[in-house]
């Protein structure tokens, strides 16, 4: 049995005391339930054994809104992505042949046309991210990355975004060989969401800082603003999904509420942690960990970086 499997190897390498665990449960009358293991142990030095305490919750129903959320994943998969492309397509249209010809208010409405279906498609692309990445289905390719060359590569995106919030993006990262292990489209998505988070509630006319420390075999990268602080009270929800601080400055900013928790997936995935600290003067800083390459595989990610 898998538990007792688990169990067994957990006491042999003696690194935990706490086992958790869901399992497929089958009653007395045939029917399927879901129970959520967790136990616990102690050696008992009297008796020369270990004393185990056991608990099962019924997540049965928690397992059937799981599957109904998936079920309306794939309805909005199928059923939005294509119109919204079509959309997006006939106000692109618009934009670029006709916009000339029409009045102050039509471009108006064009304009704030354009913006909400935008807003709309990221959140569909958001909850279809969040969906496929916590599933399992989103195969991470890893590769020897440079860090500064990312770090500069996002910089650089999210220039005109930082613009608009009255807002620079400044790396600190040097150009030194710095190689990490990662999945580089998912990497550069976690620099994105974090770096457009701090922008959306940074003071205007202050910097966004993205640094780093090595330690062993990771590195720490450090996304650094200066802005409203996070209430004391969302400290644990601020990686949960679709969650917001509540406020009317945080809901001007816009958003799903889902950005902190694909980059929380995607570090876990990554074999990382991420969390975040708070300073005196405003200042906050988000944080995540990364696996550094071999000084053998950076050489090689170097030599062809060279030779391209």
């Amino acid at each position: 049995m898998t538990l007792s499997r688990d169990v067994r190897g957990l006491l042999k390498s003696d690194q935990s005391k706490t086992y958790q665990n869901q399992f497929p449960l089958c009653t007395r009358s045939g029917e399927k339930r879901w129970g959520l293991f967790n136990l616990s142990w102690t050696f008992d030095k009297n008796r020369a054994e270990y004393v185990y305490i056991a608990q099962i919750i019924d997540i049965t129903d928690q397992k059937r809104v799981e599957q109904m959320k998936s079920e309306f994943v794939a309805t909005v998969s199928h059923e939005l992505r294509t119109p919204l492309t079509s959309i997006k397509g006939a106000l692109s249209l618009l934009n670029g042949t006709a916009r000339s010809v029409l009045s102050d208010k039509a471009r108006r409405l064009l304009d704030i046309a354009t913006t909400n279906v935008e807003r709309l498609t990221e959140m569909v692309n958001d909850i279809l991210d969040l969906e496929r990445i916590s599933s399992g289905e989103v195969v991470f390719e890893l590769e020897n990355l440079d860090l500064h060359d990312l770090a500069a590569q996002v910089s650089a995106e999210l220039a005109s975004f930082a613009d608009a919030h009255n807002n620079t993006v400044n790396m600190t990262i040097p150009k030194n060989g710095l190689c990490v292990l990662a999945d580089a489209a998912r990497l550069r998505q976690v620099l994105l969401n974090l770096l457009s988070n701090a922008c959306k509630f940074s003071d205007p006319d202050t910097p966004i800082v993205i640094r780093h420390d090595r330690r062993d075999e990771e590195v720490v990268v450090y996304v650094e603003n200066t802005g409203t602080p996070v209430p004391e009270s969302f400290h644990k929800e601020i990686f949960g999904a679709f969650t917001q601080v509540d406020g009317s400055d945080t809901r001007i900013k816009g958003g799903t509420g889902l950005g902190l928790n694909i980059a929380r997936q995607i570090v876990i995935r990554l074999g990382g942690e991420i969390g975040f600290e708070q300073f005196a003067g405003r200042r906050t800083v988000f944080w995540f960990t990364c696996p550094i390459a071999t000084s053998h595989e950076c050489d090689i990610v170097q030599v062809q970086k060279a030779a391209g």
